[in-house]
């Protein structure tokens, strides 16, 4: 009886009293897993990218010489904005998993509609990131450095469309053969910077805007204030 009380009795007696700490827990936890989780991966696709007959080290072999200070120059920039792409992801989770656990949502019913904004937070940066490595590899005419595509698969047909959108089409910048060429192509490169960040724009306004038409829903059926005046 006594290991009944403890194991079974007594947790679910403070689910029914507080289920909404009970899941903010849950919440916390998860969200602080899917921070270094992704971190991790993050760290594991820049590192596994540069190596093997396929990887890009490998690939600056075959350059010229002008080629390879501009593949160079191009590399270090899109490897940083990469680099700033998961560890951007992570710390959202990592914050928003503070959240979880110190500020009040007002029930469990209420954590669902901050996980969809969450997730909306996590996905806006994809287009913007994808954008600028795509700009800045038109810029300097070279092949970028960019395992986004790899987390753009992960997501699904969508998301790989999303990326290779502004990624995959950026490896025509190295067959430029006149200005004209080149700065058409640069046009396209601040075409495409302005619909990524439109485009992250857009999927923020989105999730935001159906997370919070939930809240409304929920407001609507309890029956609660939707604004405090006091």
């Amino acid at each position: 009886m006594g290991f009944y009380s403890k194991v079974i009795a007594k947790p679910l007696d403070n689910l029914d009293q507080q289920a909404g700490k009970v899941f903010k827990n849950v919440f916390y936890f998860v969200f602080k897993l899917a921070a270094v989780g992704i971190a991790i991966y993050g760290i594991y696709l820049l590192v596994t990218g540069l190596l093997g007959k396929t990887g890009y080290l490998t690939m600056l072999k075959s350059l010229n010489d002008f080629e390879l200070v501009r593949s160079i120059i191009c590399f270090v920039i899109t490897f940083l904005i990469s680099a700033g792409l998961f560890l951007g992801i992570a710390a959202i989770f990592w914050k928003r998993a503070n959240d979880f656990k110190h500020k009040d949502f007002g029930g469990a019913i209420f954590l669902f509609p901050r996980f969809i904004k969450t997730i909306g937070e996590a996905i806006a940066i994809l287009p913007v990131t994808a954008a600028l490595i795509s700009f800045f590899a038109i810029i300097l005419a070279a092949i970028p450095y960019a395992p986004i595509e790899s987390l753009g698969n992960m997501a699904g047909s969508i998301g790989s469309s999303m990326v290779n959108e502004f990624v995959g089409n950026t490896f025509a910048a190295v067959f430029i053969e006149t200005a004209s060429d080149y700065f058409k192509l640069l046009g396209d490169g601040f075409m495409g910077l302005v619909m990524g960040s439109f485009m992250s724009i857009g999927i923020l306004f989105a999730t935001y805007i159906f997370a919070e038409f939930i809240e409304i829903v929920i407001y609507f059926f309890i029956r609660k204030p939707l604004y405090n005046d006091k």
